[in-house]
């Protein structure tokens, strides 16, 4: 015969949205952290990418503008496969892992009601942001892909000045 464990399901929960928390944590310092690094240099390729002197008579070739736009791509492209194949798989793992921590606890009368904060949050993500979509991920596929058509533009305007 096995030993019975009383689980304290609050404490257990608390747990899990702690981990949740942290990688959603996690997730905002990559994209607003890459954010600002593609920010940074492409301020940096504007200011020295002017035609004629630059301050301090610092010129910058637009080959090595698009050679930078280029690698930034590159950047934001890995940065992306960081975030959806990892760190996004951790943060939706942990919010399924407490969503049926809910739906477990739910037939229970023990509480004083169900625990449902993160079932409410996952049905948030059900609605569509636009009309035509209906997906989970919108907002982060919106978030990727305006930065990189900014930087393809950016590269393609380079390239035409070479």
């Amino acid at each position: 015969m096995g030993v019975k464990h009383e689980i304290d399901v609050q404490c257990l929960w608390e747990k899990y949205e702690d981990i949740a928390m942290h990688f959603n944590d996690l997730l905002i310092r990559l994209r607003t952290q890459s954010l600002a690094g593609v920010a940074a240099l492409s301020a940096l390729v504007g200011i020295f990418s002017k035609d004629g002197p630059a301050p301090a008579n610092i010129t910058l070739d637009w080959v090595v503008a698009e050679a930078i736009f280029g690698a930034m791509i590159g950047f934001w492209v890995a940065i992306w496969c960081l975030d959806m194949v990892y760190y996004n798989r951790l943060l939706n793992g942990s919010v399924k892992a407490i969503v049926e921590l809910e739906k477990q606890t739910a037939p229970q009368k023990a509480f004083s009601g169900e625990i449902k904060m993160s079932q409410l949050i996952e049905a948030q993500f059900d609605r569509p942001i636009w009309n035509f979509r209906k997906r989970s991920y919108d907002g982060v596929v919106a978030f990727y892909g305006i930065v990189l058509v900014v930087l393809v533009l950016g590269f393609f305007f380079a390239h035409a000045r070479t």
